[in-house]
């Protein structure tokens, strides 16, 4: 279907060909599947929803809309108007080979919005409950691999929690880092690394370069 969508749109065969040759590279059976790993699966997927978000916006036209790849968002303050907009986008859907998953929900905002790791409330955005696990475990599985490293350490948990900075839990962050703690770990990593450093068979030879110098 993806393929028919393509030739609809494009004319010139060598592109067509392309598409051909990436889409058919994986299947999870007889027509179905995508090379998701390839870089042209999020186009590919814009694209083939095109025709959703015209539906939406052009002719159902809710309060609000977003759409992030397959995931689908509407706003409106009729609930009952939800209720026949899921159904319409359904039905269409269902011309375009998908469903909706689980058929859908409907909810109220302050319920809060699950979206690429957090949850988005009217008025504050939250790290769900599965992006906080991860973030602890790469925190441990950090501590552990950089015990010697300090910097290393410090560097690579301020890229984790860059990410996470995004949502309004600076207070749960240092509740559960215990600051004063996480600073002591990182001088005692700090202090084996010097005390390491200073031990005579580590040091080098004047003048030796330190390629030439043995293991």
């Amino acid at each position: 279907m993806l393929l028919v969508m393509l030739r609809r749109r494009f004319r010139e065969r060598r592109l067509i060909s392309l598409f051909e040759r990436l889409i058919s590279s994986y299947e999870t059976g007889a027509g179905i599947g995508l090379p998701m790993g390839a870089l042209t699966s999020q186009l590919l997927g814009n694209f083939y929803l095109d025709p959703v978000d015209h539906l939406i916006v052009d002719r159902v036209r809710p309060f609000g809309y977003v759409r992030y790849l397959d995931d689908l968002f509407v706003w409106h303050h009729d609930r009952r108007a939800l209720i026949e907009i899921r159904g319409r986008v359904a039905v269409f859907l269902g011309l375009l080979g998908l469903k909706i998953k689980n058929g859908g929900q409907v909810n109220r905002s302050a319920e809060g919005l699950p979206m690429l790791g957090f949850v988005v409330y009217p008025n504050r955005t939250r790290l769900d409950r599965d992006a906080r696990v991860r973030l602890r475990r790469k925190c441990r599985a950090l501590e552990r691999a950089y015990r010697i490293e300090a910097r290393e350490l410090q560097r690579r948990s301020e890229a984790l929690f860059a990410w996470a900075g995004q949502a309004d839990d600076a207070a749960w962050r240092r509740a559960w880092l215990d600051l004063r703690n996480f600073g002591e770990t990182l001088e005692d990593t700090a202090r084996d690394a010097r005390r390491k450093l200073q031990e005579p068979a580590l040091e080098l030879p004047v003048g030796l370069p330190q390629q030439e110098a043995p293991a």
